[in-house]
């Protein structure tokens, strides 16, 4: 029987850089991107903005109450979470439509995750656990003072806090239970997502950059867990015009846990290199099959 080869894809995005300002709406919060869109949460004009990412702009305005800090999706709808009402509201993405529950005790992040929604009650010092069909709060879950922003990573629900707090929680979604893990530093509140890697064993077999304007040169590299370093694909010059896949001329086998990294030198400020309106963000993607 002949053995099946998947394809993966792994996104590596460039360092930050501004590309647009848009005006949302007063103190803009939480953010998240779904359904064709990045919607943000306006605390003081209680909106939830909608922006076209194609064009930057703000195409609608779903109005809630003053107060919205995070947004969140999943399960088809948007989720915010209000600190001056204690409500969790779930929005639909095409009508606007909006139905909330109160989940109470000063409401920080939100998440959904694993058949639920998730909300962290600061005031309260509990993991709230909403059902996203009925909008019912299923559990009440003491999860410790000041919990802040969540995160879902390795099959678990990670919780941070506030405070004095120099711990974190890491929670089982299936036997609702938590494991403690001391991090060091005070305050511990929010998590980021690290570099993309591999998970096991794979073949890298092509490299495909996505630019958003000329540079100088681009070099990409793959950063092995015993710390060497292999070079993937190195270009001269290039021009966002030059939009394909870089097959590799032989694949390159890596072990589990190597990472990937980008290096882009900008053209000097002489260039005589016309502008083009960008057709995609600054990132690289990395295709490999899984070994």
């Amino acid at each position: 029987m002949a053995k099946l080869a998947l394809l993966g894809v792994l996104a590596l995005v460039a360092s930050p850089h501004v590309v647009a300002r848009i005006p949302t709406g007063d103190s803009p919060g939480g953010a998240t991107a779904a359904y064709g869109a990045v919607w943000v949460a306006n605390d003081a004009s209680g909106t939830l903005a909608r922006i076209d990412p194609a064009t930057n702009r703000v195409t609608r305005r779903v109005r809630l109450r003053p107060g919205l800090f995070s947004v969140a999706h999943g399960f088809g709808a948007l989720w915010a979470v209000n600190y001056k009402t204690g409500a969790l509201s779930r929005v639909e993405p095409r009508s606007g439509r909006a139905r909330s529950v109160r989940v109470g005790g000063v409401p920080f992040d939100v998440v959904a995750a694993f058949g639920r929604v998730w909300v962290t009650a600061w005031e309260a010092g509990k993991l709230v656990e909403v059902d996203p069909r009925s909008l019912r709060v299923v559990r009440r879950i003491a999860i410790g003072p000041r919990p802040t922003g969540l995160h879902v990573a390795g099959g678990a629900l990670w919780i941070g806090f506030g405070r004095s707090a120099t711990e974190i929680a890491r929670l089982d979604p299936k036997s609702r239970k938590i494991q403690r893990v001391p991090v060091g530093v005070r305050a511990p509140s929010w998590f980021v997502s690290g570099a993309p890697g591999l998970s096991g064993p794979a073949r890298i077999v092509a490299v495909r950059p996505l630019l958003d304007k000329g540079y100088a040169a681009v070099d990409v590299e793959a950063l092995l867990p015993n710390g060497s370093h292999q070079q993937l694909l190195a270009l001269n010059a290039p021009r966002p015009q030059w939009f394909r896949r870089y097959w590799l001329e032989r694949p390159v086998e890596l072990p589990a846990g190597t990472s990937f990294s980008a290096k882009y030198i900008p053209l000097p400020p002489t260039a005589d290199d016309p502008k083009i309106q960008p057709r995609f963000p600054l990132q690289v993607a990395i295709d490999y099959v899984m070994q």
